[in-house]
């Protein structure tokens, strides 16, 4: 769902369902750093455009909890509940009135490429980690033992999954939970062997005309790393290069040994690169290949 400015601020006040997620590493974008740095106000900009999947996911959203709509009955919609012993907090997509005020958490995968992780069968609980946890977030803090997940999947469109409360799952939540704010949070102490991510490094908050010692070796280690990228960019464009020349004047090449394919063309002033697999049916756009 979409986070206003008021959600956004109680959510400095608890541990929310994404919050748990990345507390015990299973998120992509955010790690136990990042979640600390902002429930003890470290960071700026901290409500943010949201990129391009997540702005679609938020106008799939809609969409999503009519098809829920259709197969569990009425839905109170975009619910706050909270577990405070915990110090647990979710905003919920929906409560499911004619099942008992089940959760149901909306979602979208697959929207702008593959489809990645664990998503089965109908019915079933086989959806990523990820969103284990977060039903379970739900499941705590509304106290119910069923979470409904409705998902719009690329190339497999509406789906519905129920993922029943795992009681051992349940207590990891909550003592990790207890542990991160009180040893965390609450005595504002990084958590150990974790670090922000960039977007999130970029947003702390600086103290003006403020100096630091910082560790021996992180700048020249930034700079050995900034050397090879940029070497490998050179090493990139050229490969790239010779592709184009082997090309001539026609827009695609097969390479006769591996069957890997590849077609350049010009969209909007834009050059690409598509590279195929050498399967009958697979194609895939790598934008990280174009030019």
């Amino acid at each position: 769902m979409t986070i206003t400015a008021t959600q956004l601020e109680r959510r400095k006040q608890h541990i929310g369902s994404s919050d748990m997620g990345a507390i015990l590493g299973l998120s992509p974008w955010k790690t136990p750093w990042d979640v600390w740095a902002g429930k003890t106000g470290k960071l700026v900009n901290a409500l943010e455009p949201p990129s391009a999947s997540a702005h679609a996911g938020n106008l799939f959203e809609r969409g999503v909890l009519s098809f829920a709509k259709q197969e569990l009955g009425r839905l109170l919609r975009n619910q706050y509940r909270a577990a405070p012993e915990f110090h647990l907090g979710a905003n919920i997509d929906a409560l499911a009135v004619e099942r008992g005020l089940e959760p149901v958490e909306a979602k979208t995968a697959g929207l702008f490429g593959p489809l990645r992780g664990e998503w089965g069968e109908p019915g079933t609980d086989q959806v990523p980690e990820l969103y284990i946890v977060q039903a379970h977030v739900h499941m705590i803090c509304a106290e119910r033992n069923l979470c409904h997940l409705a998902a719009f999947l690329g190339g497999r469109g509406f789906t519905l999954y129920a993922i029943p409360i795992n009681a051992d799952l349940s207590e990891i939540i909550k003592a990790r939970a207890v542990e991160f704010w009180e040893q965390n949070v609450q005595r504002d102490i990084p958590p150990p062997e974790s670090w922000p991510s960039l977007d999130v490094a970029k947003r702390i908050r600086r103290v003006p005309n403020k100096t630091v010692d910082i560790p021996p070796g992180l700048i020249f280690a930034w700079q050995m790393e900034a050397a090879e990228e940029a070497e490998a960019k050179k090493l990139k464009d050229a490969a790239k290069a010779r592709i184009l020349a082997a090309l001539g004047d026609a827009e695609a090449a097969v390479d006769p040994v591996s069957g890997e394919a590849v077609t350049y063309f010009v969209e909007s002033r834009k050059e690409h690169m598509v590279r195929a697999s050498s399967g009958p049916v697979l194609r895939w756009k790598k934008k990280g290949l174009g030019i």
